[in-house]
């Protein structure tokens, strides 16, 4: 009898654990879109290949002189900042204001970040983004300072629907799967606490760049991961580019190129973002 009564409490309990577990789902638009993200990411990748170098015809230039070389831009894009690698440089000269408002940004995310508002606008109806933060301005020049100063994060959300909430939003949910199509990454995501020591945060989006991006989004690799993964000195290819992490005041570059992005990482080294030149048949 007693086994029985126990029995009894026991499939009680698991059926109110289940019962709750469904409602919440019900009840929880928020927590429906994670399950429903993770489920449609498993088996989605970003095969990222280690390229031979001797396959590649490579030369050596001179950091300082390659800087003025056409069809090669210099940006902070990659920097990685966090309570490890903090904002030691002030970049704020590269801060200008977005369209025809008073917010600042990195000159280098206006254009993209212009599309994804576009975007958000044309798939999710009525929901027009808005920007809680972007670029800020530290009192000493940028020091110890946080993404934030670097003008390359913004803090996005809908009418009525800010911070943790903006998840339960069709522009919200649009955000943090296809922010990475307009070259943002959502920097603290919900698998990636234990890497980068925040809460996921559904509403801070950091510019990283094509196809970095797109990388991370699908390897559900964070910025401290990526970064980590790319070898100095090696060459990597994806989507028609080469990406490479060099240090030095040399760089090595393929003799041809279509464009050249250089950008440090704050943790000592460069990292190459190389367009590959398109074959014309």
């Amino acid at each position: 009898m007693k086994v029985k009564k126990s029995w009894i409490v026991l499939v009680s309990i698991a059926i109110t654990i289940i019962f709750t577990f469904v409602i919440t789902i019900a009840l929880r638009p928020d927590i429906r879109y994670i399950i429903g993200e993770t489920i449609d990411q498993l088996g989605v990748t970003a095969n990222v290949k280690k390229v031979d170098k001797e396959s590649l015809e490579l030369i050596d230039c001179d950091l300082k002189t390659v800087m003025s070389a056409e069809n090669l831009y210099y940006d902070y894009t990659l920097m990685l900042i966090n309570d490890e690698y903090k904002l030691t440089k002030d970049i704020s000269e590269f801060a200008i204001l977005y369209g025809n408002t008073d917010v600042k940004m990195n000159h280098s995310i206006t254009k993209d970040y212009a599309e994804l508002v576009k975007a958000v606008k044309e798939n999710c109806k009525e929901d027009i983004l808005y920007i809680s933060s972007a670029y800020e301005k530290t009192e000493d020049n940028g020091v110890e300072a946080g993404e934030h100063s670097a003008g390359l994060a913004i803090d996005v959300y809908v009418k009525d629907y800010k911070g943790k909430d903006f998840l339960k939003t069709r522009a919200g949910q649009y955000v943090n799967s296809n922010c990475w199509k307009f070259g943002f990454i959502v920097r603290y995501p919900y698998y990636g606490t234990n890497k980068t020591g925040v809460e996921y945060e559904p509403w801070h989006i950091r510019y990283v760049g094509y196809p970095h991006a797109e990388i991370m989004y699908k390897n559900k690799w964070t910025l401290e991961e990526y970064l980590d993964k790319l070898k100095v000195g090696e060459f990597y290819e994806y989507g028609g580019y080469y990406i490479s992490k060099q240090n030095g005041n040399t760089i090595t570059i393929p003799e041809k190129y279509s464009l050249i992005g250089i950008s440090p990482d704050n943790t000592g080294n460069y990292i190459l973002t190389i367009k590959q030149v398109e074959d014309v048949e």
